[in-house]
């Protein structure tokens, strides 16, 4: 009986040591389990080349965006750009030649006599017409024998830059109502082409107004690059 007893109290040892082996090795399973999970929770470092290649798309798209709103800013604002489209400007401007306006150029003065414009057609804004101012508001324009005749000079105007000289005629509606004589009132503009046979202009649909003016007709930059000098007259 002894015997047996020292044996149930052997295996009672055992049965404790064995537990407490047991509990240990579950702690020590928990202690790296979390330590783990801790371990995949943490940001891991990002791929400095993925990082760059953000920043580089990034970068384009900024400069990108920056050009456009300075184009759009440049276009409506500070230049206009067209095309000629008629003969009514030859020999100055050609059909087909790629002309840059100033808008600026009004800014603080106003549009003078010779020079070349850009404005709304007075019967359709939407078009851009290209012209030269002949008569300022005040002035008293006078279309005869082929000529013209500004403030009762009896002197024609000296105009070089005419396709066909002795060429303006009193054709055109406007023109025709007023036997040749226009005084241009305030904020108005007398235009005609150089090229009077076939011109559309004031003679035609009248004056054109200072607030449809868009622009002073500065560059051809095709299809040969010159700057436009407006005329002037002794």
């Amino acid at each position: 009986m002894e015997d047996n007893y020292k044996n149930s109290e052997e295996l009672k040892r055992d049965e404790a040591a064995i537990e407490e082996a047991i509990r240990k090795a579950v702690e020590e399973d928990e202690n790296y389990l979390s330590g783990a999970a801790g371990k995949k929770e943490e940001k891991e470092p990002e791929d400095p080349k993925k990082v760059n290649i953000r920043r580089e798309i990034f970068s384009w798209i900024l400069v990108v965006a920056v050009a456009y709103i300075l184009a759009f800013c440049i276009t409506h604002f500070v230049i206009i750009k067209t095309e000629v489209i008629s003969s009514s400007m030859v020999h100055t401007l050609e059909v087909g030649d790629r002309v840059i306006g100033n808008r600026l150029a009004y800014l603080f003065k106003d549009p003078q006599r010779g020079d070349i414009i850009f404005f709304a057609y007075p019967k359709n804004t939407d078009e851009t017409y290209v012209k030269r101012v002949i008569g300022c508001p005040g002035d008293t324009v006078v279309i005869a024998d082929g000529n013209v005749y500004v403030n009762g000079s009896e002197v024609a105007l000296a105009e070089p830059y005419l396709k066909d000289p002795q060429s303006t005629k009193v054709s055109g509606e406007f023109i025709t109502e007023t036997d040749g004589v226009v005084v241009v009132p305030e904020n108005c503009y007398f235009v005609m082409g150089d090229n009077r046979k076939v011109s559309q202009d004031s003679r035609e649909w009248g004056l054109v107004g200072k607030d449809k003016i868009y622009a002073k007709a500065w560059l051809r930059y095709k299809p040969t690059i010159d700057i436009i000098e407006s005329a002037t007259y002794d």
